[in-house]
């Protein structure tokens, strides 16, 4: 797991210390409800007591306002209930957990499962909001919409390969989101940019929301260690800054072939971020206009460390 940070990051000079600026407006719109932590799911692969008790402590801190849901499948909502019975405490009952739950089918018997947690708790304790399904196929879209769609937000994750485009048009046309793989615990699972940017562009077109999921709790693409075993093997991963950056200027009518060029950008300082926007070597993104982004667009993240892509951005100088 990534190691713990305690108070502000300083670089040491000599005898000198760097002292780090305050956050600029546009990472924080950024970077806003951004994560949602699946800290059940491997390569931490949490024990549900303290995934739970994880997710709390990330609720309380400093950095409570980059946090999004708790991700937890439907199969163990019964197990998640248990845990949140022992770890909470009187003042945490008061703001219930936001949670995402992750279906196997998308049929009634699951939708009717979630709608009987939530009466359950009706919002005290913990609330689904939205749900996260996969769909290869246009008919189990529109079932996916028949059964979950009103009900929920509803994320289908889609293959990126041919039939996507109709994927997409599907989605949009039942109420639907879309959903993407970005990588997982072996090389083979990332998908090439040019896959990436073509999800992302289909979206945009339709301006379909999206939310992302494995891979993506690095800050800038490069090359890392692909678990946290000591022997783990490494590989090319993504940053969710080339990510959600690249999804928010294709909105604005960025070429495809410039979208491929900012999800390889591997120079940090290539992103640039002050009061008024984010900028992208000749491209600026002003700050109303990537917030409608963030806000209708390119949602969010799921990653298994809330930790390490804060600390990520620390080491950039940029919370």
């Amino acid at each position: 797991m990534a190691r713990s940070m305690d108070g502000v990051l300083s670089l040491y000079l000599g005898t000198k210390i760097a002292i780090f600026s305050p956050m600029k407006e546009s990472v924080r719109v950024l970077m806003a409800g951004l994560i949602d932590y699946a800290g059940l799911f491997p390569p931490a692969g949490l024990p549900m007591n303290q995934a739970v008790s994880n997710f709390e402590r990330y609720r309380a801190g400093s950095e409570a306002w980059a946090l999004g849901r708790f991700i937890v499948p439907a199969s163990r909502l019964k197990e998640f209930e248990d845990a949140i019975s022992s770890a909470r405490d009187e003042a945490q009952k008061s703001a219930p957990l936001m949670l995402s739950a992750l279906l196997t089918s998308g049929d009634v018997s699951e939708i009717n499962l979630l709608l009987d947690f939530n009466r359950r708790h009706a919002e005290r304790t913990a609330r689904i909001e939205t749900v996260e399904v996969k769909a290869t196929t246009t008919d189990e879209v529109r079932r996916i919409g028949r059964s979950a769609g009103g009900r929920f937000t509803v994320y289908c994750e889609f293959p990126i390969g041919d039939g996507l485009s109709d994927l997409i048009s599907s989605a949009a046309e039942a109420g639907l989101r879309a959903k993407v793989r970005t990588g997982g615990v072996t090389p083979e699972v990332f998908p090439p940019t040019t896959d990436l940017v073509r999800f992302l562009y289909a979206c945009s077109t339709k301006r379909l929301p999206f939310k992302a999921t494995a891979g993506l709790h690095h800050a800038v693409r490069g090359s890392y260690r692909l678990t946290y075993e000591r022997n783990s093997p490494s590989g090319t991963m993504s940053g969710f800054l080339n990510v959600f950056v690249a999804a928010a200027l294709l909105v604005e009518g960025m070429d495809i072939n410039d979208a491929v060029r900012v999800l390889e950008e591997t120079d940090a300082g290539a992103f640039q971020f002050d009061e008024s926007g984010v900028v992208w070597r000749s491209y600026r993104l002003p700050l109303d206009r990537l917030s409608l982004s963030r806000r209708g667009f390119a949602i969010a993240f799921g990653s298994c460390s809330f930790l390490e892509p804060i600390e990520e951005m620390r080491a950039l100088n940029l919370l």
